[in-house]
């Protein structure tokens, strides 16, 4: 059996200011920081220190999450891997304004189905069902192989990209995976037997 640990990065000044981010490079502040690291000693706590892979997405404050966590699991020299199958949901002309602006200026349920509605595109963005899509893609093609053979995997990426994984992983449906909050502080870890049988430890 292998292991399966999914992370979100920090948590940015836009998430805090409730501003589309999406695919716009947004560095971690210092609350983000601290996160990080708590992520980190919380793994170290568990006994989760001798990862074989790691993967992050092309946003800088995954990788910079993804490095802090190996920092504190005492793995800086692990090698790991990035690619833009695991980045954020991409939410098209909505990124950098305010939730509440849009909410002004297209009214609140509008704004809540681009956000959280399953099939529904933001102006020129993506849906929540064209990023499981993706990264499931990559989750089955590269992530799963690797944990399946019996490896520990280490993945940092975003709320959706996550939720994306989760979906699968947890065998959850498009109506609850919209409902599905994924934490900032707080790892989720699954044990994958070689038949892809899944079971979440934490």
């Amino acid at each position: 059996m292998g292991i399966l640990v999914l992370t979100r990065h920090g948590v940015t000044e836009w998430n805090q200011q409730k501003r589309f981010t999406g695919f716009t490079d947004v560095p971690l502040p210092d609350l983000g920081i601290e996160q990080a690291h708590k992520v980190g000693q919380q793994l170290k706590k568990l006994g989760h220190t001798d990862f074989d892979a790691a993967y992050t997405s092309w946003l800088q404050r995954s990788i910079d999450t993804l490095e802090i966590l190996l920092e504190e699991i005492g793995q800086s020299d692990l090698e790991y891997t990035q690619h833009p199958f695991l980045n954020e949901r991409h939410y098209g002309k909505l990124q950098g304004l305010f939730h509440a602006e849009m909410k002004e200026q297209y009214g609140e349920e509008q704004v809540q189905l681009w956000r959280r509605g399953y099939a529904i595109r933001p102006p020129n963005g993506e849906s929540l069902r064209d990023v499981v899509v993706r990264t499931q893609f990559y989750l089955n093609d590269e992530i799963l192989p690797l944990v399946k053979s019996g490896k520990k995997v280490l993945v940092c990426a975003h709320g959706n990209s996550n939720r994306a994984m989760v979906k699968q992983l947890e065998n959850v449906s498009d109506d609850e995976i919209v409902k599905r909050e994924i934490a900032w502080d707080e790892p989720l870890i699954y044990d994958i037997s070689k038949d892809g049988e899944v079971k979440r430890l934490l």
